[in-house]
């Protein structure tokens, strides 16, 4: 497996790899409203950002089997203290169980240092895996503070 940054000719394969996620997730893939511009817009924009953090794992023959997208911004109550987050971290299911999200996870945090961040901040809302999905999080050394509630309206 091979860990790099995302370029530009990555991002349609990614939105790909985001309908996979989006489908897999009972959280989200109930919706029946998926808006693949959307993402690929997001995805540009963070690609082409100095605060964009958009990390793919290629496969063997070079295919996207994963990938970590976010960025750095300035804490919302704060002028200069900046903070990582996540919009998505995802494995394709068929390539699941090894290093790759730790991966994945350990250079996104190299990658927020860089760009001044003093914490990393990240969610796991798809609700698949959600046990597993922290115990990642504590692997690689991150401490649980809160959780994700929702109210169907």
């Amino acid at each position: 497996m091979i860990i790099e940054n995302a370029t530009m000719e990555d991002v349609l394969p990614l939105v790909k790899l985001a309908v996979v996620m989006f489908n897999e997730s009972p959280n989200y893939g109930r919706y029946n409203d998926f808006d693949g511009g959307k993402v690929f817009d997001i995805l540009v924009n963070l690609v082409d950002s100095d605060s964009g953090i958009v990390i793919v794992c290629r496969d063997d023959s070079g295919e996207i089997v994963g990938g970590f997208v976010g960025g750095v911004d300035v804490m919302w109550f704060c002028r200069t203290t900046k903070v990582m987050y996540d919009n998505a971290l995802f494995i394709h299911p068929a390539h699941r169980g090894g290093m790759t999200a730790v991966n994945l996870l350990k250079e996104a945090f190299r990658q927020a240092r860089e760009k001044g961040a003093s914490q990393a901040q990240v969610t796991n809302t798809t609700g698949v895996f959600s046990k597993h999905v922290e115990r990642l999080y504590q692997y690689v050394g991150m401490e649980h503070v809160g959780g994700f509630y929702k109210l169907d309206l």
